[in-house]
């Protein structure tokens, strides 16, 4: 029996339409919403001559003048931080009802709605999920245009006190390019800097937007809207912040005083080491291996710490508030939502590890990779969990909790090599990955959205799949829509690659190859 290749995506992620996620659909909406959807769409009906520039200003300005930017309790938008009161879980205050009801959102809410609207208006744009953002784009005369009506509302120069909601309407983030972006210093310009033959360079004309802007003015259009905010809010003091920032600079003057210390002591190793070498004591070779190991290990711990002082920042409300929810949630829904017969394996790390696990372009022990051998890893194998006891690697291997001005880490979600492997994995156990030569045995990379554009510039790096990285919810969601799909593609490794998979995959409905001896079969998500 052979292991089949898990893909959830295996195509590279090039231009920007690879990220496009047109997941928001005015069918899903409640019946709420879709009656304000409904009235909003015939209101502008009802004003004639309408191209489709004037309706995307249309509803960027409805949004703008209802919607208050909301990413959790504690709300960070535009370098500010906001308290806020509204206790919405992240998978409500993502969802288009809740910009389009409630009046709040994050971006994948705002974007969504945006979304809705507009296809309802006849305007066709997609929406694009960067990892980290969500916005829209639109093809206009052959280039394609960025609108992200979530910094319409979270960036917009003129605010309410206190939240991130706008006063004024703003064209900024209206039909902009990679440039504009550049200018503005928005957080997805890196991911955004592609071989795109159709991404516009620079924005369209502004005379155009004026223009609509004026001729909506003419047709009774207000672009000024309430200083009250939708939701209860506060911007958090610079006390608050300011002591986030010394909490920050105690952990790096700590850490800074705890490598000077491990350089001393690699060097009196090192000189340890010499001292023998030119010597003539009894047991000189045992002498010599040992005084290695020592070095060995004064030069793990002293790259530890360096490592640490590399990615050092000052906590942030929202991530710690993330990250506890993960801590308390994540092993519970992989429970839930991972069928029984599919053997996924979990390894946690920090993220500095995971930087030089990436930059190696292999997952291997520490006997393997430094010739130091643990309690919990040994030679040509790597500890892992399952299912099962997943509890073990979120609680204890992933940096969820703990120290706080150091990012979450990073769970490596992969397949076991044959059945001796996936027995080993019941031992907590697996045997070493190469992302290279066994790309299809790595299922995926989990880690916090803070993260998700440093793992893709590492894999980038060592040609690892960029498309197999995602945020906790983002992992869960992915195989929420499997569940529901009920639908598992069984593929043999031996005759089947990866890419064929993706060929034969039907309306965007994710196919799971599983473990199998009958390369035609087709089994139910439900019955594995």
């Amino acid at each position: 029996m052979a292991f089949a290749n898990f893909v959830i995506n295996t195509r590279k992620p090039d231009p920007i339409k690879d990220f496009i996620n047109n997941n928001s659909k005015y069918e899903d909406l409640n019946a709420t919403s879709q009656k304000k959807v409904n009235e909003l769409c015939n209101s502008v009906r009802e004003l004639k001559d309408l191209s489709d520039i004037d309706k995307i200003i249309l509803v960027n300005n409805y949004l703008q003048e209802n919607t208050q930017y909301y990413s959790g309790r504690i709300t960070e938008a535009n370098n500010k931080k906001y308290e806020v009161e509204c206790d919405d879980d992240r998978t409500a205050y993502s969802d288009p009802n809740s910009t389009i009801e409630k009046g709040y959102g994050n971006c994948n809410s705002i974007s969504g709605a945006f979304l809705i609207i507009c296809d309802k208006l006849g305007v066709k744009l997609d929406k694009v999920d960067v990892g980290e953002h969500s916005y829209c784009i639109y093809d206009y005369n052959g280039k394609t245009y960025i609108i992200d009506p979530t910094w319409g509302c979270s960036r917009n120069e003129n605010q309410v006190t206190g939240a991130p909601k706008a006063t004024e309407f703003s064209d900024k983030y209206i039909m902009v390019a990679l440039n504009d972006l550049k200018d503005t210093g928005h957080h997805t310009v890196e991911r955004l800097e592609m071989k795109d033959s159709t991404l516009a360079t620079e924005q369209l004309d502004r005379e155009i937007i004026v223009s609509s802007i004026e001729k909506l003015k003419a047709k009774g259009i207000v672009f000024e809207y309430s200083e009250e905010p939708i939701l209860k809010s506060k911007e958090i003091s610079e006390k608050q912040m300011s002591d986030n920032s010394s909490k920050f600079e105690k952990r790096r003057s700590t850490y800074m005083g705890l490598a000077t210390k491990q350089e001393e002591n690699l060097q009196r190793a090192i000189e340890k080491l010499i001292d023998i070498q030119g010597s003539s004591i009894d047991k000189k070779a045992v002498r010599l291996e040992l005084a290695r190991k020592n070095i060995a290990r004064c030069e793990m711990v002293l790259t530890q710490t360096l490592d640490r002082l590399e990615f050092l920042r000052p906590e942030s409300e929202e991530d710690k508030t993330y990250r506890l929810r993960q801590y308390d949630e994540f092993s519970s829904k992989i429970k839930e939502v991972i069928p029984d017969d599919l053997p996924l394996r979990f390894h946690g790390t920090s993220i500095y590890n995971a930087k030089h696990i990436l930059h190696e372009g292999e997952l291997s022990s520490s006997v393997d990779r430094r010739g130091i051998s643990t309690s919990y890893d040994v030679e040509d194998q790597v500890s892992v969990t399952t299912k099962e006891s997943i509890d073990i690697t979120v609680s204890g291997y992933t940096d969820l909790i703990g120290d706080f001005c150091l990012p979450a880490g990073c769970i490596f979600v992969m397949l076991p090599k044959d059945e001796i492997d996936e027995k080993a994995g019941e031992s907590l156990l697996m045997g070493n990955v190469n992302f290279k030569s066994e790309p299809d045995r790595l299922v995926a990379i989990i880690t916090s959205n803070e993260n998700i554009q440093n793992i893709h510039k590492w894999s980038l790096e060592s040609n690892v799949d960029g498309s197999k990285i995602y945020d906790f919810d983002g992992f869960i969601h992915t195989f929420e829509k499997l569940k529901e799909a009920s639908i598992v593609t069984t593929v043999n490794p031996v005759t089947s690659t990866a890419e064929e998979i993706i060929d034969n995959d039907i309306d965007n409905v994710v196919r799971t190859p599983v473990k199998t001896d009958n390369h035609d079969k087709k089994l139910d998500i439900t019955e594995l």
